[in-house]
């Protein structure tokens, strides 16, 4: 018996021993980046759970804008909906820059699977005789595997042509580099933007676009988002 205790602990030590060597530790490390590489959320906005939403709020009608999907044809409303995407998977933004022109003049909604990016591109119309000031606040909710701590969301607009880039603050923290959009922290646990627009002139438009993906350097991007959701809604008001 004394004997095969002694064996046991020495096994034991070696194993210990085994992962404090740095060949091992990399290995391990390699492993869990290669984990986050594949990771596949079931729903990303999908189904009930996670459709984006864009709402222009009851105010003054006298002040009002109208939303649409395209300018061209023209249909004009006061909300838009767009399905879920599923099975998408982590990207960064570095590999799909190059293609932010095609996004931005894709009307309504996009979902480039190659590169794992989700846009949506509509329009606000300022159909009244007056200047107007709009605020545009996006909530997220159904949020499950703390996905939103991987999701990005970038906005830009025709108005001011900046994108703007939103995250949940990193629990670690990482440099994404220079050619990284400014980021901008969610605002809480429901809000995840405010913007303004300005001097909305009468009777023009503004272009909007959101892109949304799963930033894979994200040192949050881990196992433990596999399988989540999150849906967005973008609320409009007239100021």
């Amino acid at each position: 018996m004394a004997t095969f205790l002694l064996k046991r602990g020495e096994m034991m030590r070696s194993f210990v021993s085994l992962f404090k060597k740095p060949k091992v530790l990399i290995g391990l490390l390699t492993l869990t980046f290669l984990a986050c590489i594949i990771i596949v959320m079931a729903l990303f906005m999908g189904q009930e759970a996670g459709s984006f939403v864009i709402q222009v709020e009851s105010g003054n009608v006298r002040k009002s804008i109208r939303i649409t999907e395209s300018l061209e044809n023209p249909n004009y409303t006061l909300r838009l909906e767009t399905n879920g995407v599923s099975d998408i998977t982590n990207t960064t933004y570095s590999r799909f820059a190059s293609k932010l022109d095609d996004y931005i003049n894709t009307d309504g909604a996009l979902f480039d699977k190659d590169l794992n990016v989700f846009s949506y591109t509509f329009y606000m119309v300022n159909d009244s005789n007056e200047s107007l000031d709009v605020k545009a606040t996006m909530f997220y909710s159904n949020v499950t595997n703390n996905v939103d701590k991987a999701v990005r969301i970038m906005t830009v607009t025709s108005q001011e042509n900046l994108r703007r880039c939103y995250q949940s603050p990193d629990d670690v923290y990482y440099d994404y580099g220079a050619n990284y959009p400014v980021i901008y922290n969610f605002v809480d646990d429901s809000t995840l933007y405010e913007e303004s627009y300005l001097s909305f002139d009468p009777q023009t438009s503004i272009k909007y676009t959101i892109l949304f993906w799963l930033e894979g350097n994200d040192p949050d991007c881990t196992d433990a988002v596999r399988n989540g959701t999150i849906r967005f809604t973008l609320r409009l008001a007239v100021l």
